[in-house]
């Protein structure tokens, strides 16, 4: 089986990640994985396991008819044309039918917004509809089948996965310290700006590890950090696992997920942390750990849960092992391969 993964660019993300992991993890397995990026290579595509033959259309325009029988010339040697996120796969599906080659897309949806936004857009209407799906959150899976029409068994549920890195954590010296963590990219519905009041309201030191994008939000945020000595703001940090051993609890205030992969990093890595209810983690992990998440943006109910966390913070081994048992990635390339099976055979 000849495996195309499929990506825009290789940026600082969740699907980005999503793509280098399950790249080297098919590869692992002794796959014959190559990846192709769009429109511009990313500050990560170095990244990309070396063993893949890595392919970069280098793309100029969106509407250059050139360039997408290109495209579908390299995606019409492959059994699996694996394509991540919405904007990407229109590209592809345009290109297939621009071109007339016949080559079978599945089409992995990371939307993260679909809590607020369950609209259509156009490069998943009429013949855009995709014909293999894979959904990263129920929400989506359910969201596909609803709205999208998809055929039950062309629709697959495949839940995110992180590969933990071995790093030292230092955890006598952290719970004395009391300092906070927030993975996350600086736009408006990571809704960071909640963290920060938190932090300064309890007085606790906070550092923001996320890649600060050219809009008013992130450009306003980053000023307001840069002037508290108790913020600190790493850009572009390429390994956030190997930080977490140096905190003692990590929030995540995003208003609206699909996954998200960083619960899954502070699972892998044993740090405890307190999030808004939402996204297919807190699916799975909001009754196995109540004391971690929260389904509104009470202040006084985060402190309190804050507090509850400090005093009380579940052991790292007791989270690392909710991690294997219901995010590991052994799991996850299995239920992969068992999609690309059934798309194969069809």
């Amino acid at each position: 089986m000849k495996i195309l993964q499929v990506i825009d660019r290789v940026e600082v993300g969740g699907a980005e990640r999503v793509f280098l992991d399950l790249t080297s993890l098919l590869l692992d397995k002794g796959f014959r994985v190559d990846t192709l990026c769009i429109s511009a290579q990313g500050k990560q595509y170095d990244t990309i396991d070396t063993r893949a033959n890595s392919m970069f259309l280098n793309r100029k325009s969106k509407y250059s008819i050139l360039t997408m029988w290109k495209c579908a010339a390299i995606c019409s040697k492959y059994d699996i044309v694996h394509v991540h996120m919405r904007f990407t796969y229109a590209y592809v599906r345009m290109a297939q039918l621009v071109s007339f080659r016949k080559f079978k897309i599945v089409f992995h949806d990371h939307f993260g917004d679909i809590e607020k936004d369950r609209s259509i857009p156009w490069s998943l209407k009429g013949i855009f509809c995709p014909h293999y799906y894979i959904g990263v959150s129920n929400t989506l899976y359910t969201w596909s089948k609803d709205f999208l029409r998809i055929n039950n068994t062309n629709t697959w549920l495949l839940r995110n996965t992180i590969i933990p890195h071995n790093v030292s954590n230092n955890n006598d010296a952290k719970y004395g310290e009391r300092k906070w963590l927030v993975v996350s990219n600086l736009r408006e519905t990571k809704n960071i700006e909640f963290a920060v009041d938190l932090a300064l309201k309890m007085n606790r030191k906070l550092t923001i590890v996320g890649q600060v994008l050219n809009n008013e939000y992130s450009i306003r945020l980053k000023a307001f950090i840069e002037q508290h000595l108790t913020l600190t703001l790493l850009e572009n940090e390429q390994n956030v696992q190997s930080l977490m051993g140096a905190y003692s609890l990590a929030l995540h205030t995003a208003k609206s997920e699909s996954g998200p992969l960083v619960l899954m990093e502070y699972l892998a890595q044993g740090l405890p942390f307190v999030a808004y209810e939402t996204g297919e983690v807190a699916n799975i992990l909001k009754d196995i750990l109540p004391q971690c998440f929260l389904k509104s943006f009470d202040e006084s109910d985060w402190i309190n849960k804050i507090e509850h966390i400090e005093q009380n913070p579940p052991s790292a081994t007791y989270l690392k092992s909710l991690f294997e048992t219901y995010f590991g990635p052994e799991k996850y390339i299995n239920q992969c391969l068992a999609i690309y099976q059934q798309v194969v055979n069809s």
